[in-house]
């Protein structure tokens, strides 16, 4: 058995966006801005700025004005913060002595810096904020809210109060009720009351927040819910991951802010390459679909192309019972065929179902069943996992052996470290040429300082199936 750990090595890029100046434009209705040189080498001599021109065309441009006592030709980084977020743009290339990036959506903009990826040298940073609008124009003339005038104060999700216009919201419409992306989703009633929110994670990060910070007003966007990730436009695989990155995240220690990014990239959101440690643990631990989650999960499509979709942050579990079992008390409750190395146990120390579980007590701890397999066979095995240990790694592998009992391929899957609850795992794999039978193999690395409980196996194995060759006396004649 080869013990692996699935690395990821990501470049966090994003798409950048442009802006108004909050404190001022210079003569031409551009902005202007000064800036130091720690390095001494390169400085920031002004920053220009236009707005998007059309309602979702993402046509805004940051212009910035380099001072570089450098002669030899390099490329640039510019680092700062979208509405928050730090992002970076690299391989940047000046020209006349201008880093100009364009193709820019609205978005909140501060703490801005440059560096010359030659030698590292970066400016000081820009700590003024910056603003660019949206050009969409709402029209309202053909839109009915009928909720009258005055105001609603309103305690979000996220324990906020909010004030809505009541002549901005329409009954019978879900609508934005946060001030940024890691926000709440309510529905507006028949009678325009706003009903309890749910909380919601960003699904496309190049699109526009619905908040009043990117001019939108509360209700000025309203949305479709959908219930079923494939009916929202995204893959049954995509669907499981992301509910795997919600349901897990907080245990594993990851604030929203670092589910949202793993997200962003398990749903391909385009110039969007960081698969956050998060992301990485999402697409180990779910290499197949499980089946029943993604048909529960619940998205939020907003009716402007230009604003970002949600999905909301609830933790679905599977609701496909594991049928045609072909391993012998995958939940422990019974010694079955399971064969038990030095350190492994049955024990009713904790288990996700029933009163038995396999607890991998000390390093090198392994337990192991064979099972029926055959080349061109595919097999789907879901397993629940409990992981005490914070550094190393255990987890699951299926052997290929062949006639000899040799091994011969092998697929597997690496718990997350230091859950601390229950973790749901998916694992498939079809069987090459030469398979004679399989087997599952539980493990515990000899470096892992924590119990692992093992519950609720399931291997279900399709496609060809043995068969009995023809006995070589066998003759058919016609009328047989």
């Amino acid at each position: 058995m080869k013990n692996q750990l699935l690395a990821f090595g990501c470049i966090f890029m994003c798409h950048f966006l442009v802006l108004t100046n909050l404190q001022g434009q210079n003569a031409n209705g551009q902005n202007s801005l000064e800036s130091g040189t720690p390095c001494g080498l390169l400085n920031v001599v002004s920053a220009d700025f236009l707005n998007e021109t059309d309602c979702g065309a993402k046509d805004g441009m940051l212009d910035i004005q380099l001072e570089d006592s450098n002669e030899t030709p390099s490329t640039y980084m510019v680092d700062l913060l979208f509405n928050g977020r730090p992002l970076n743009l690299n391989d940047r290339i000046v020209v006349n002595g201008k880093l100009k990036i364009t193709g820019l959506a609205p978005g909140r903009y501060s703490d801005i810096k440059v560096t010359r990826e030659l030698d590292g040298c970066t400016s000081e940073m820009l700590t003024d904020e910056f603003q660019l609008s949206h050009a969409c124009n709402f029209d309202e003339s053909g839109r009915s809210t009928n909720c009258g005038s005055g105001t609603i104060s309103y305690n979000n999700c996220d324990g906020e109060t909010i004030t809505v216009n009541k002549a901005n919201i329409a009954p019978n419409t879900y609508i934005y009720v946060d001030d940024d992306f890691l926000g709440c989703i309510a529905k507006v009633s028949g009678s325009c009351s706003i009903q309890t929110s749910v909380p919601v994670f960003c699904a496309n990060v190049n699109k526009t927040e619905p908040t009043p910070d990117q001019g939108y007003n509360y209700g000025d966007v309203t949305f479709t819910r959908v219930v079923g990730a494939v009916n929202a436009g995204y893959t049954e695989l995509q669907a499981e991951r992301v509910n795997w990155a919600m349901c897990n995240g907080p245990s594993l220690g990851y604030n929203d802010w670092n589910i949202n990014n793993s997200i962003w990239y398990l749903l391909n959101n385009s110039n969007f390459n960081n698969c956050n440690g998060l992301c990485a643990d999402a697409i180990d631990a779910v290499q197949t679909p499980v089946g029943g989650i993604e048909d529960q999960m619940v998205f939020f499509i907003p009716d402007n192309g230009s604003v970002q979709p949600f999905v909301e942050n609830e933790c679905r579990q599977s609701t496909v019972p594991c049928t045609d079992n072909i391993i012998s008390q995958g939940g422990f409750e019974g010694s079955g065929s399971w064969n038990y190395g030095s350190g492994a146990v049955r024990s009713t120390g904790a288990a996700y179902a029933g009163s038995y579980s396999l607890k991998l007590d000390n390093p090198n701890a392994v337990a192991n069943q064979d099972f029926n397999l055959i080349a061109g066979q595919t097999f789907n095995l879901t397993l629940w996992a409990n992981n005490e240990s914070p550094t190393n790694f255990s987890g699951v592998v299926v052997d290929y052996l062949n006639s000899s009992g040799t091994e011969i391929g092998e697929e597997g899957v690496v718990f997350a470290n230091a859950t601390n609850s229950w973790v749901q795992y998916a694992l498939s794999g079809t069987a090459p040429t030469g398979t004679a039978s399989a087997r599952v193999v539980l493990y515990r690395n000899e470096a892992s300082d924590g119990n692992v409980w093992v519950d609720e196996v399931c291997i279900q194995a399709s496609g060809v199936t043995p068969t009995d060759p023809a006995p070589s006396n066998y003759n058919f004649e016609c009328g047989d």
